[in-house]
């Protein structure tokens, strides 16, 4: 059976989210509410005392997904890097632990740049325990959260991992009943035990294919036991050993909430800034009815990307083989004002992991894992040779100004 607490010395922190949220129905009351993150920060305990050079992780999970399942997979990173300081990993505000803390103050819009915001929100709460070189890693929407952040502090991370990045919602073909949004709506979310959930999942295609580590995580963290009303609960307790009926511990109305937003919004929902019948410029439909600007604010904003940046793909994903997406997000990525140069400059590159699917650590952990190891030890030599070269830098004219300054003016006059 996995245990986390093997490998690592795992701390939980409970700090505020960042405010105010991006959409007025974020929270239910705008005066008094206010939205709370579940971080974990996970330290090797073959790592108690890093040296310079080890490596800080900030992580951003997917849709529908919770920080803990992705356990094993650090596991794995760890075995094939294992120069880590810390990973620090969150439930977005409307997933996993985040909800629970949340659920009695959170509201039914939230707004993919929250989470954008307190990914920076987090690295200024925690930074005298963070330390450089910082890699962002991200999986799937995940991607969309680090990459932007690093767009709003292009000096936050040293470099990023992208594990099959979904910057677009209308990425699924076919007719609207078959968008994995309106699935969503639609899938079980109540089971008559953990067991019962467990067995029924398994035969399900998408987690027929997990790391048996992973889906264990999937089961102990994905579902919550249904709570229980006071006359129910008094039933209950006299037959405690009756297992009790569990749900999705992320709704999924939250899933679908995170997918898209109605447009034009629904009877009593006010406009947002996002809503513009002008789908073509301002936002992306989804199906009908429905649409996600911040997409659109994506493809406008990676060629803006500084840190360099590892994109990984699965061999069978449905993302990866989107029509021109991939080759896309590689040829922009960093080419634009403030960025890195991207491909041109050998900052941008990928990778693809055979037989597997869009779920990469949930799928081949061990595979990912290894891939990713001579891109980290690549650009950790390359911060450890930057590090050198800024200790060599002239002194810092902070009270006076810089002579170089005055004789560079000074010629000014001469002209």
């Amino acid at each position: 059976m996995f245990n986390v607490l093997d490998n690592w010395v795992v701390t939980n922190h409970v700090i505020p989210a960042s405010w105010p949220r991006g959409f007025a129905r974020g929270v239910r009351d705008e005066e008094s509410g206010r939205l709370r993150l579940a971080v974990n920060e996970y330290v090797p305990r073959a790592n108690m005392s890093p040296q310079p050079g080890d490596v800080t992780f900030l992580f951003a999970h997917g849709t529908g997904s919770t920080k803990e399942s992705y356990e094993p997979f650090f596991d794995d990173v760890l075995t094939r890097f294992p120069r880590i300081r810390a990973i620090w990993a969150f439930d977005i505000a409307w997933h996993g632990a985040s909800y629970l803390l949340n659920e009695h103050v959170i509201g039914d819009e939230p707004d993919w740049f929250d989470c954008v915001r307190d990914i920076l929100h987090i690295a200024n709460h925690f930074q005298r325990d963070l330390h450089q070189p910082m890699v962002g890693m991200g999986q799937s929407w995940g991607c969309f959260n680090i990459l932007l952040a690093a767009v709003h502090n292009p000096r936050i991370f040293a470099g990023i991992i992208a594990l099959e990045p979904v910057l677009v919602t209308g990425y699924k073909t076919g007719p609207p009943h078959m968008h994995i949004a309106f699935l969503m709506m639609k899938r079980r979310d109540r089971w008559l035990s953990r067991e019962y959930a467990k067995r029924a999942l398994r035969k399900s295609p998408y987690y027929a294919v997990f790391d048996d580590r992973v889906f264990d995580q999937i089961i102990r963290y994905d579902l919550r036991d249904v709570p229980l009303e006071p006359q129910t609960a008094q039933g209950a307790s006299a037959a405690s050993s009756v297992a009790p009926e569990v749900t999705l511990t992320t709704p999924k109305a939250m899933e679908a909430y995170t997918m898209m937003r109605a447009n034009p919004p629904l009877p009593g929902y006010p406009p947002g800034p996002d809503h513009n019948p002008n789908h073509s410029s301002h936002s992306t439909p989804v199906i009908p009815g429905f649409h996600r600007a911040a997409d659109t604010e994506a493809h406008r904003h990676v060629p803006h990307v500084l840190p360099p940046v590892l994109y990984v793909w699965g061999s069978r994903s449905y993302i990866a083989k989107l029509p021109g997406y991939r080759q896309m997000l590689v040829e922009q990525t960093g080419i634009g004002p403030g960025g890195s140069g991207g491909a041109p400059a050998g900052h941008v590159t990928e990778t693809v992991i055979g037989d597997c699917g869009h779920c990469l650590p949930f799928e081949k952990p061990h595979e990912t894992a290894k891939a990713l190891q001579p891109w980290l030890k690549q650009h950790v030599d390359v911060w450890g040779k930057h590090r050198r070269e800024r200790k060599k830098e002239g002194p810092y004219w902070t009270d006076t100004i810089n002579p170089g300054w005055i004789e560079r003016a000074s010629k000014i006059s001469k002209l």
